[in-house]
This record gives C-alpha cells, structure tokens and sequence, in this order.
C-alpha cells in the first residue's frame, strides 16, 4: 500500500512539473509511459492521475494540431509570396505581335497599384502569422523571410509608382503647354497675314506675339519621347513663323526706304520746279534780269 502511495506522489509531481512545461517541449510518449503505470494502483487512486494524465495529452495534441495548422498556413503563405514575387518583370502584361508571337508592354500605373495592393495583404497574413505564439521556431525564421522580402519588393514598387506618377505629371504638363503653343500659333499665323505692311505694325506684332510663342517653346525644349515628333512640328512651325515675320518686316523697311528714297526725289524735284517754273512764268522779269 505504501509503495501505491509513493507512486501516487511521484506520478503527482512528474505530472504537475510537465503541466509547468511548455507544451512544445512535453514528449507524448512519456504521457504514455505514466498512463501505463496506472495499471499498478487502485482505480481510485489511478482516477485522478488519469484525469490529469489525460488533460495534458489532450492539451498536447491540441499544441500539435495548431502547429499543424500554422505550418500548413506557412506553406500556403510561401506558396504565394513566391508567386508574388516570381510575377515581377519590367512588363506585366504581353500581347500578340507578328507571327503569334507574345509582346511585352509596359506596366501601367494600375498594375503598380494592384501590385502593392497585393503586398499589403501578404504583409498582413504575415504580421498575423508572426504574432501567433504557438508558430515553431523554424517557421518564424520562414515568416520573417516573407516579411523582409514582400516589405523590399513592396518599396521597389512604391520608387517605380513615385517615378512613374511623375512621369505622367511631366507628360500632362507637356502635352497642355503644347496644346497652348498650337493654339497660339495658330492665332499668330492667322493674325499675320491681317496686320498692316507696315514697319511699324509688323515690329509692334512682333514685340507682341512672339516672345510669348518662346516662352512657350522653352517649356517644351525636353518632352517625353512620344511627344517628341508633335514638339519637333511646333518647332519648325515657329521657326517659320518667325521668318515669315522677319522677312515682311525687311520688305516693310525695304519698301519704306523706297518710298522714303522717291519723297526725297519728289522733293528735290519739286524744289527744281519751284526755282525753274517762275522763270517761264515772267519771261520778261528773267530777261531783265
């Protein structure tokens, strides 16, 4: 009897030191080996060893099951991590060219987002992972390889959007100065060949109209490659202009130092008029004279 009392006891403290261990470190097999030696006591003494025998087998497998199921959370998690990242070329998309075959195109600012959208949710099923105190060892250092991967790929695509909504600001702020250079050359253009032939009108619409037309193409001086050929045509357009505008402002001088050169000529013919004409007029008075 005493030997079944001594038991109790031991059995009572290995059990009580085990439910003060953390479960990942409790072996199921020793709960088994105690559970064998119930057979040597009365069911009265055995039931409440058992009871506690059982709760710890239960607790135990319940801890397995969970690390399990985190484990088989990990691997879904690696599974689309890899695929996330596998997924990032310079393009996003492809589409048939000739003969069938697939080109790439560009990414767009969509894909961008869809792509960082895409990370936050990862990062998020990673941050939950990370937290849970049941994940084993070996599967945190997986986790935390997710999160400094998705959190690395996640900056690269936020520097491509930053730099890519940029270009599209430079690309609208092109395209709208363009747009207002061809609407004021065309203003230009027509309001030339309506202005007096003058020197004075051609300098006074020069001083005008095209300082403003080179403030405007100085704004395009450097323009994304596709609005390249349009710029180019406004160039040469306002080159054009601008010698249309000189070359009537040098007829315009040239004509005005014509006529300037034929009033000097009609002057010194009128003076030689005027000192000839009253001699005929008074035949007698310039005889005498």
């Amino acid at each position: 009897m005493a030997e079944k009392e001594q038991l109790v006891l031991v059995l009572t403290v290995r059990l009580s030191q085990l439910e003060g261990t953390p479960l990942e470190e409790v072996d199921p097999q020793e709960l088994i080996d105690l559970s064998h030696k119930l057979d040597l006591l009365t069911p009265d003494q055995a039931s409440a060893v058992q009871a506690k025998i059982q709760s710890l087998q239960e607790a135990k497998q319940l801890h397995e099951d969970t690390k399990k199921a985190l484990h088989g959370d990990v691997l879904a998690l690696e599974k689309d991590v890899d695929s996330f990242l596998v997924s990032e070329p310079a393009v996003a998309k492809s589409k048939k060219g000739k003969k069938g075959k697939k080109e790439p195109t560009a990414l767009t600012v969509e894909d961008v987002e869809q792509k960082l959208a895409d990370a936050n949710l990862l990062v998020s099923r990673i941050e939950e992972l990370a937290s849970n105190p049941q994940l084993s060892s070996e599967d945190k250092l997986k986790v935390e390889d997710f999160r400094q991967r998705v959190n690395s790929s996640a900056d690269d695509k936020r520097n491509v959007l930053a730099s890519m909504l940029d270009d599209l600001q430079k690309h609208a702020k092109a395209s709208e100065t363009m747009k207002r250079l061809s609407e004021a050359l065309e203003r230009t253009e027509t309001a030339l060949e309506t202005i007096p032939q003058t020197t004075v009108a051609i300098t006074d619409f020069k001083e005008a109209m095209l300082p403003h037309l080179t403030s405007l193409l100085e704004e395009v001086s450097v323009v994304p490659q596709d609005l390249e050929p349009t710029a180019n045509e406004l160039r040469t357009r306002v080159a054009t202009l601008e010698g249309a505008v000189n070359s009537k402002l040098d007829d315009a001088v040239a004509e005005q130092q014509r006529l300037d050169q034929l009033n000097r000529s009609l002057d010194e013919l009128s003076s030689i008029l005027d000192s000839v004409v009253p001699k005929y007029e008074n035949p007698q008075k310039a005889g005498s004279g």
